[in-house]
């Protein structure tokens, strides 16, 4: 099984990943110690959240009991909008007088970028067994409904403040939350909003991505 997984993680970027991640994370460490001050220690928690669906897609590949892998795509499914969620974190920059603003703004990209690709890779990984096992068609109507799933989870997240650990240890406030969006018109339009444009821009993101591991047609030099 490491074997396995010591292949996932290479043939699809989890060490670049897991560089990156430790690059964020001092980061974070030297703002913190220069300011005094966890302003952005929030960051790392969000990326620990953002590196569990990658973890789950990597396992769900090497595990051979059905039962597990179905349940490691469920949990996969739930923690996946933890991963474009850092996208939204720049709702937390604040203009500091005594800090370069260029620095929290290239902090704030760095946790966006590597939670953007976790989410763009997690779900390639686990897009490639549904098209062996079921079609191209199905494959992509997967990744539709997935981005669409994820763009709402997103807006739960960062307007409703749900997370994924509110699935198991408050069920009740969950489906009372949720009743609330669906039923108060007033939301409609930033729910509708949100949900577009975060599909949007995964589904932009993810084609590209998919069309990059295509080698191109060989053009004869002029």
């Amino acid at each position: 099984m490491l074997r396995a997984l010591h292949s996932i993680f290479w043939r699809s970027s989890g060490y670049v990943l897991l560089v990156a991640s430790l690059f964020g994370w001092a980061i974070v460490e030297a703002r913190m110690g220069q300011t005094h001050t966890p302003t952005y220690k929030f960051l790392l928690w969000n990326l620990f959240l953002a590196w569990i669906p990658y973890g789950c897609a990597a396992l769900a590949l090497v595990v051979r009991e059905r039962w597990i892998r179905v349940l490691l795509a469920f949990v996969w499914l739930f923690f996946f909008p933890n991963a474009p969620y850092l996208l939204t974190d720049f709702v937390h920059f604040r203009y500091n007088i005594d800090f370069p603003w260029w620095f929290d703004v290239g902090m704030l990209a760095t946790f966006a970028c590597i939670g953007l690709m976790l989410a763009l890779t997690s779900l390639r990984l686990l897009h490639r067994q549904v098209e062996w096992a079921k079609g191209t068609t199905v494959g992509w109507l997967f990744v539709l409904g997935v981005c669409v799933l994820s763009a709402f989870g997103v807006y739960l997240g960062r307007f409703v403040r749900l997370n994924s650990w509110d699935l198991a240890s408050n069920l009740d406030g969950v489906l009372h939350d949720l009743k609330a969006v669906f039923t108060t018109t007033a939301l409609y339009p930033r729910v509708f909003g949100m949900t577009v444009l975060f599909t949007g821009i995964q589904l932009l993101c993810y084609v590209p991505f998919v069309q990059a591991e295509r080698p191109p047609d060989r053009v004869p030099l002029p």
